[in-house]
């Protein structure tokens, strides 16, 4: 159920468009940022619900109300452009605000693929591949308690994120072999993203630790470009 706040900017865009825009989001949101992923710009009535939440007040002004407002948008809707709206008062956000912020998005990283998909997108390109921004999203969404949804899907986006941060995450999880998986596709992903961050001299000691279950995407990949070994 809507917030009362929400509920009388979806009288404003018509409640009938909103349901219809929020189907069409549910529907494309787990191939958000994958190659044929559909274009979000056929939801423009959600776009359209975001700019109304940016004009609640001058620039700069309740910035939580805005956050807050989005972060519901999001939930009933899933789009990738309703995370970007909300990114953009961050530097003005309260403490308060902050830890608002990062509670939706662990929420929605371990909950359906299409409530997680967006966010774990937004988390890679908004939030890791900017430096000033990857230790406290990692820090944010690393925190625990840890649930397996969240951590997979932490794990693929971290290409970006600085190493040593990492590498902490890694020698955590390295003692249990059902994380060994994931291990692997965060370390090729940090070899291969534009912004990825990977350190040789640490990566290999690790590579040798994984024994890979069968189904990991691409086994050979740090063989075959670097003739590192992976397993014992």
């Amino acid at each position: 159920m809507a917030s009362k706040q929400l509920a009388l900017l979806l009288d404003t865009i018509g409640r009938d468009a909103f349901d219809r825009a929020a189907d069409r989001a549910w529907a494309i949101a787990p191939r958000t940022g994958l190659a044929d992923a559909p274009e979000t710009d056929e939801n423009s009535l959600i776009h359209e619900l975001c700019w109304h939440v940016s004009q609640l007040a001058a620039p700069g002004k309740r910035p939580h109300t805005k956050l807050r407002l989005l972060c519901e948008i999001y939930s009933l809707a899933p789009d990738y452009a309703v995370l970007m709206a909300a990114r953009w008062d961050h530097r003005l956000w309260s403490a308060a605000s902050r830890r608002y912020h990062w509670r939706c998005y662990r929420r929605w990283l371990d909950d359906d693929e299409a409530l997680a998909a967006p966010a774990q997108y937004s988390l890679w390109c908004d939030w890791f591949e900017d430096a000033r921004t990857a230790p406290t999203a990692w820090r944010a969404v690393t925190r625990r308690p840890w649930r397996r949804s969240r951590l997979v899907r932490v794990l693929d986006c971290a290409g970006p994120v600085p190493f040593p941060l990492k590498a902490r995450l890694y020698d955590a999880l390295i003692g249990d072999p059902s994380w060994h998986g994931a291990i692997h596709t965060s370390l090729v992903h940090s070899a291969r993203d534009l912004h990825g961050s990977l350190e040789p001299e640490r990566v290999r000691p690790i590579l040798r630790k994984l024994r890979l279950p069968k189904g990991t995407p691409e086994p050979t990949f740090f063989r075959d470009r670097f003739g590192w070994p992976v397993g014992p």
